[in-house]
């Protein structure tokens, strides 16, 4: 992974003799590969303590240089976070009314789940979202569905046209034949005196995330470490329903471990179904979810990230500046220091001929102290004209 991008910078650095930093931010929650903790970075930043042990145990990079920093998330989830606040709290209640309603969403007053299975809607939205409305129907709860498609457009016009009633007399003859009306897999309770009332709210792709997370009261999705982060920064619970194999598996414990959701294969929607019932049934279950949701959040990651990055980087730069000046003051140096060795070698050829300069040297002061020459035998004075 970092391997080649670490040769890269290390060649770079020899070829300019300027040193050239490089950072590593592991976005995984519950396992990484080995190849993330390569040795030769200037920092090693990680999103979760299990990923921070598994870099200590497999990796090379020494702990000095090891940062238990969290995911970054986007700046939209930092400020809908901060406005938010605590989810359980009065004020935190009232927000999340406002931001439904600044949405346009239906029925503010009642409870809200979110699914999505990624950018692309992949997995078993369809038959999860059946399962749900029938269910919650059954059980008395009143709730709005909200299902992000992404770009599968099959599916948002499938959900767009469904028709609802049907589907809900359908599964009553099919509960009703199986004599399973009366309980839920779960051991939630017994069939409601009074039918919930449930709306399907069916979305494309959708660039405020954020918002729907903080109208949402839980969350069910695959298991993306980005999504996760993102739902734990708001306090958000969250039903994980599907994973990618080896690389986002160890996620589940993630969640799991911290205590604010839980994970039902998408293979089970009915039990998909029942395990939501019997959560929105449990506010006290509810509460300890989002507590836990929000201890494992990490808002302000980013930020702490890119600062030490940029530190980092100034410092390095001054250095590397430093050094430049260096050796441009050394580089000066020889150059004179060579300029005088060629002087010197030059003087060599003047003492070949030493004899002919002290003679002319005496000529010159003889003139200068007597003044004088002989002609014809006589000596005759010679003034010398001031110069």
């Amino acid at each position: 992974m970092t391997n080649v991008p670490i040769s890269c910078c290390a060649q770079i650095s020899r070829e300019t003799g300027r040193h050239l930093p490089i950072f590593t931010v592991v976005t995984e929650l519950g396992s990484a590969h080995s190849l993330w903790f390569c040795d030769g970075v200037e920092k090693l930043f990680v999103g979760s303590p299990q990923v921070y042990r598994i870099a200590q145990n497999r990796g090379k990079v020494s702990e000095d240089r090891m940062v238990l920093a969290g995911l970054p998330i986007r700046h939209d989830f930092v400020v809908q976070g901060e406005l938010l606040g605590d989810r359980s709290s009065p004020e935190g209640k009232a927000y999340q009314r406002k931001v439904r309603e600044e949405l346009g969403l239906p029925h503010p007053e009642r409870n809200f789940l979110l699914v999505m299975g990624g950018g692309e809607g992949v997995g078993s939205l369809s038959k999860i979202v059946d399962s749900l409305y029938t269910r919650l129907i059954a059980a008395g709860i009143d709730a709005v569905i909200v299902v992000v498609c992404g770009r599968n457009e099959t599916l948002r016009k499938s959900l767009k046209q469904r028709d609802w009633d049907t589907l809900l007399q359908t599964q009553h003859s099919l509960s009703e034949s199986n004599n399973s009306t009366s309980s839920f897999s779960n051991g939630a309770a017994t069939t409601p005196k009074q039918h919930g009332k449930v709306h399907v709210v069916t979305l494309g792709f959708v660039t405020q995330m954020a918002e729907y997370m903080v109208a949402a009261d839980v969350l069910v999705s695959k298991a993306g470490p980005g999504t996760m982060t993102e739902a734990a920064s708001l306090s958000l619970p969250i039903l994980l329903t599907n994973y990618l194999p080896g690389q986002e598996e160890g996620n589940i414990d993630y969640v799991i471990q911290g205590g604010f959701g839980n994970y039902h294969s998408d293979e089970d929607p009915t039990g998909i179904a029942d395990e939501l019932v019997g959560w929105l049934r449990d506010e006290e279950k509810m509460k300890a979810f989002r507590r836990a949701a929000r201890q494992r959040g990490t808002l302000h990651a980013a930020r702490d990230i890119a600062k030490t990055i940029g530190d980092s980087a100034s410092r390095w730069r001054e250095i590397n500046r430093a050094n430049d000046k260096a050796k441009q003051l050394v580089a000066t140096t020889t150059t004179t220091n060579q300029s005088l060795a060629s002087s010197f070698r030059i003087m060599p050829l003047f003492l070949d001929s030493w004899w002919i300069t002290i003679a002319l040297a005496m000529v010159v002061a003889f003139v200068c102290l007597f003044g004088c020459v002989r002609v014809d035998g006589m000596s005759t004075m010679i003034p010398l004209s001031p110069i």
